[in-house]
């Protein structure tokens, strides 16, 4: 597991699936070859499978603990949910994971979580918002509060929405809606405190309300970016663009704007897809942007006493 640390808070990375996924050229429009010449470690087994010319990407939650609170940002698909978009080959479909097993190898139990953050509603973001009990989807983490953007949920929730070709209307009704029912969600804004140290921005493009977990703490600064990136191809590139966002345009800004902001502050970037070590520092180089690999604090950190787990309420 990779460690790392923003101040008073912990961050683990807890691992749903990882390894090839779309042809470069496919996934990218704009696709060049040269970009492995820019930046040699972006053709490496971490982020690019080159017999088969397809990118890796990584399906992961973040989760932070500061010794009051055990956060889980994006739960990734999901065991056994009906995923048969054929855009996506099966890749999401009926999945049979060790993901809460890997969880409590991280020191979390589901029960002692304290809040879960959706950075958007995408089926790879919500999945295990819930699990399957009885042929019932129910909350994974019964004691959490669910974070989710007011306007992304208001999105997602309507009619036409979930009308459109395809499986939102399936995670909507399985990893979605279980969790309103049980009436766990809170809805944020842009600007809003989730907890102390940790705000919620806008990170709007590959979704209309799509937002960004800011944490700070003892002069130490992190973003989790959600979808905001995808490959750190796009780190060179910002005008990539992913095929599924839904503004492309806006997406590229918020790319540019947090790439621009963790560059000059030196903040830590947390994406949801990346290849190892899944966080990065964001350098400039002439009138655009390279990276360089976050350290972790340890590959085998011994979490502290007060960090390990938090009493379930």
């Amino acid at each position: 597991m990779f460690h790392f640390r923003i101040g008073d808070f912990s961050v683990v990375r807890v691992e749903e699936l990882i390894g090839p996924a779309s042809i470069a050229g496919d996934f990218f429009q704009k696709f060049d070859a040269s970009v492995f010449e820019e930046e040699p470690s972006l053709a490496t087994e971490r982020f690019f499978q080159r017999d088969t010319g397809r990118l890796v990407s990584s399906i992961h939650s973040w989760v932070l603990r500061d010794g009051k609170h055990v956060v889980v940002i994006d739960t990734g698909v999901g065991n056994g949910k009906d995923r048969p978009d054929p855009r996506f080959k099966g890749r999401f479909h009926r999945l049979k994971t060790p993901y809460l097993e890997h969880l409590r190898a991280a020191g979390v139990e589901p029960e002692c979580v304290t809040h879960v953050i959706n950075t958007h509603l995408h089926s790879d973001h919500v999945g295990w918002n819930t699990m399957e009990v009885d042929g019932r989807w129910v909350p994974t983490f019964p004691n959490a509060r669910y974070i989710m953007g007011a306007s992304e949920l208001a999105h997602f929730t309507s009619p036409k929405t979930l009308s459109r070709p395809g499986d939102v209307a399936r995670w909507v009704a399985d990893s979605v809606t279980p969790v309103l029912l049980a009436g766990l969600v809170d809805t944020v804004g842009a600007g809003d405190t989730v907890l102390p140290g940790i705000t919620v921005e806008p990170a709007y493009g590959h979704t209309p309300g799509q937002l960004a977990v800011r944490v700070r703490s003892n002069g130490e600064s992190g973003i989790f970016t959600g979808d905001a990136m995808h490959q750190p191809m796009q780190v060179l590139h910002p005008d990539w663009a992913c095929p599924y966002c839904e503004d492309k345009p806006e997406a590229e800004r918020t790319r540019r704007r947090i790439l621009a902001e963790a560059a000059d502050t030196g903040t830590t970037v947390f994406p949801a897809h990346f290849g190892a070590p899944h966080a990065f520092r964001i350098l400039r180089k002439g009138d655009g942007f390279t990276f360089a690999c976050a350290p972790a604090a340890s590959m085998a950190t011994t979490l502290r006493a007060d960090e390990a787990a938090v009493p379930a309420k």
